[in-house]
């Protein structure tokens, strides 16, 4: 499987970013250098069933049980588990590449 990239879309509540923020890489999802909190070589989130978990090393030390991101169609959006709760706009796209502009 090769690595996708999440870009923050206008929706973020920091905004579009021209490069991404996280990399999902083998079921576990990672920030990037141009991540607010820059790169961690620490798992943030384990996908599971499209659904993005807070790991142990989540710097917010969320629940573990509580998916906080969904991946549908392409798109991550904020699920029931995430502080800002359910969103029905895509937070983050997935994109193949690093370096494509956010649509």
């Amino acid at each position: 499987m090769t690595d996708q990239y999440l870009y923050n879309t206008a929706h973020h509540p920091k905004g579009a970013q021209r490069l991404p923020t996280f990399v999902l890489r083998e079921g576990w999802v990672y920030t990037t250098p141009h991540h607010s909190d820059g790169e961690d070589p620490r798992a943030w989130y384990v996908v599971r069933d499209n659904r993005l978990y807070p790991t142990e090393h989540h710097p917010q030390r969320a629940a573990l049980t509580t998916p906080w991101y969904e991946i549908r169609a392409g798109a991550v959006y904020a699920a029931e588990g995430h502080p800002h709760g359910r969103q029905d706009v895509a937070w983050f796209n997935l994109q193949d590449e690093v370096g494509r502009p956010t649509p």
